[in-house]
């Protein structure tokens, strides 16, 4: 299989509800004979869609997550972001951003 140049890193994870979905952006151009770093390989940024592909909103993270999920009743975002070579665990608040769940 041929891979297209130049080569992205692009969406990775991906969580969902009933009404909207939420993609993690890496955006990283690979290139060859270069290798990745961890941070290379996390969200940068959160693009969430309803499910009809309507984009809802965007949320740029200050550091690198390499996962992330969402509390939806607790309207709360957890992220797993790498700090300089620490793993942490970021909790923001969503009570702002999202429609009434509870």
């Amino acid at each position: 299989m041929l891979r297209p140049e130049p080569h992205y890193k692009t969406y990775r994870p991906l969580i969902a509800n009933k009404d909207e979905f939420w993609a993690g952006f890496i955006g990283h151009r690979i290139e060859r004979g270069k290798g990745l770093t961890l941070a290379d390989q996390c969200t940068k940024k959160i693009f969430c869609f309803d499910w009809e592909g309507k984009p809802l909103r965007m949320f740029s993270l200050e550091f690198p997550a390499v996962y992330f999920d969402v509390d939806w009743n607790e309207k709360s975002l957890y992220a797993l972001e790498l700090h300089e070579n620490d793993l942490v665990i970021t909790t923001y608040d969503l009570d702002n951003y999202l429609p009434d769940s509870k």
